[in-house]
């Protein structure tokens, strides 16, 4: 994630300082693991913590900002809805067997983050809590990736693909979290924790059920529950705002290998 050069105080430069890569390594700065290794310092006051989430808190919005922008433009996604506007830009695509043009632009109903930017704030407070719980990130961007397959959103399904990717999961695994039941590659935690987010996102259906649960709790303990529950329930409120306000995908470059240490980011 970019960050504002000259900008940043002496706690902001920590974040920095701490999670920036070692010149003789190919390790990707930036990581989660980067991230809690700062937030663990013993040394840091208070003071220094609530200065450095302040400026979390910033370039996550920021961030936000910039993941509902189409890739190679600085308007808003709110200035590119109407789709007669779409079809002046793109011309018209070949027409398929059901009558729609091949290379239609999908026109963006309304973009939240401009709209109402509190909503990207209380979201990356949800994302806080689970990012700083002892889940291991990969774990939880294939629980992300899942559950966005199930909701059918492109651009959750972009993002949690390339961010999996990113923190360094296997291309295979990630080909098959789609049928991961009938795959081997999956250990037994993350097959818990897959059928939890399954069963969650279909909770009308599933209603949770007690065999799910209890294979789930063998694996994690209280707080890692509560927490992958909550990142199931994120997922599931970022699919709605993307597929429900047609936000699109494509372009999207994972944040969680860029330089300066910071990691956090919007689903």
């Amino acid at each position: 994630m970019r960050t504002r050069q000259g900008s940043r105080s002496s706690a902001g430069a920590k974040v920095a300082e701490h999670t920036a890569a070692p010149a003789a390594t190919s390790e990707a700065p930036g990581t989660l693991s980067d991230l809690r290794v700062v937030w663990d310092t013993p040394t840091l006051s208070a003071d220094e913590r609530a200065e450095i989430e302040a400026v979390l808190t910033q370039v996550l919005t920021e961030a936000l900002l910039e993941v509902v922008e189409r890739p190679g433009t600085s308007a808003p996604l709110a200035a590119r809805s109407d789709p007669r506007e779409a079809s002046r830009r793109n011309g018209a695509g070949k027409r398929t067997a059901a009558g729609r043009d091949e290379h239609q632009e999908v026109a963006v109903r309304l973009d939240y983050a401009h709209v109402l930017p509190e909503t990207g704030k209380a979201m990356l407070a949800l994302e806080r809590v689970v990012q700083q719980s002892t889940l291991e990130p990969r774990l939880v961007e294939l629980v992300k990736l899942r559950v966005s397959q199930i909701n059918g959103c492109a651009r959750c399904t972009e993002m949690h693909t390339k961010d999996a990717r990113a923190l360094g999961e296997d291309q295979d695994r990630l080909d098959l979290v789609a049928v991961w039941p009938e795959t081997p590659c999956f250990s037994p935690a993350e097959r818990a924790a897959l059928a939890w987010g399954e069963a969650l996102t279909t909770i009308a259906d599933s209603r949770a059920p007690d065999d799910t649960y209890e294979e789930l709790a063998r694996h994690f303990d209280a707080q890692e529950v509560v927490a992958l529950t909550l990142a199931v329930a994120a997922i599931n409120a970022w699919n709605r705002l993307n597929v429900g306000l047609r936000i699109p995908a494509g372009g999207y470059v994972s944040r969680l290998t860029k330089a300066a240490g910071v990691a956090i980011q919007p689903a």
